[in-house]
């Protein structure tokens, strides 16, 4: 979480909004804007590849989409390989670990 923009942190404090690593919708305010890393999308999600560019929404997969920015520079290329790593371990945990319901 420190690796995320002050201005995108700030921002969802201020709306109530849910700044968790594996909600999309967090992840592209992170990921694409400006205010974020201004990451260029390079991968769209299925619904919305084949329509207008300013209709397209940027997909946040960890196998088809972040690959792509791990080699970036400073802070966008550390945050990509990171939060690789950590929605890797979330789903492990949840998946073999975490057995409440």
């Amino acid at each position: 979480m420190r690796l995320i923009p002050p201005k995108v942190k700030r921002e969802c404090i201020a709306a109530g909004e849910d700044m968790s690593l594996t909600r999309p919708a967090f992840l592209q305010k992170v990921l694409f804007p400006k205010d974020g890393f201004g990451l260029k999308p390079r991968v769209f999600t299925k619904s919305t590849a084949e329509l207008d560019k300013g209709q397209r929404v940027p997909s946040v997969s960890v196998k088809d989409h972040l690959p792509y920015f791990f080699d970036e520079p400073g802070d966008d290329g550390v945050f990509c390989r990171a939060l690789k790593e950590y929605i890797q371990a979330e789903k492990l945990l949840s998946t073999y670990v975490d057995t409440r319901e």
